[in-house]
């Protein structure tokens, strides 16, 4: 079992987010969020995460659904392009682009991990360190446990009922449920 992960940082300094999309060119996605286009969509995403992130202090976790690209090329742009110092990446249920940048890097590092294009065995916190340059991108898996700022997370892009210490304070963060669960939905009076 993974232990839970500290995270050493200010409070101004971690960031979650759930379910980016980028480059998700379906109505239904950038039509509600206010955008004419996914292109408009995406440049303004990246905009704004841009002026609140930085380089040297920022941690950025990704609760899933980060991008809709199957291209690994694309998907290092996306980090390539987006501010943080350390980007945690925990999977959704758009994870091409993600799968590929992970299968290419088990394989590099873990040969016997693949059989042919197929993973046989997956290891979890993967780190990489984006064109050596100190910034952080690490693949988590499904759901994890993570202090961070003095306070306890449950992580996962699936909202969770229970969850380790939720009575003692711990907070369960997910994305994906598009209010249609009561216990994620902020005018239910339950989330």
């Amino acid at each position: 079992m993974l232990k839970p992960i500290k995270i050493k940082c200010e409070e101004k300094d971690l960031w979650t987010f759930s379910d980016y999309h980028c480059h998700h060119n379906r109505q239904f996605i950038f039509e509600p969020r206010g955008f004419s286009s996914v292109e408009e969509h995406d440049e303004t995403l990246k905009a704004r995460w841009n002026a609140h992130l930085n380089d040297e202090t920022s941690i950025a976790i990704s609760l899933g659904d980060l991008m809709c690209m199957s291209d690994e090329a694309d998907f290092w742009e996306f980090c390539r392009s987006h501010r943080f110092k350390h980007l945690y990446l925990l999977w959704g249920n758009h994870t091409s682009a993600q799968s590929a940048a992970y299968k290419s890097l088990m394989k590099a590092r873990f040969p016997d991990s693949m059989k042919g294009e197929e993973l046989i065995y997956e290891v979890y916190p993967l780190t990489h360190d984006l064109d050596g340059t100190g910034r952080l991108v690490t693949f988590l898996p499904t759901f994890v446990e993570m202090s961070a700022c003095g306070h306890r997370f449950s992580l996962c892009h699936y909202a969770i009922a229970n969850h380790h210490k939720q009575g003692a304070g711990a907070y369960m963060l997910s994305g994906h449920s598009h209010s249609s669960l009561p216990l994620t939905n902020k005018d239910t009076g339950q989330g």
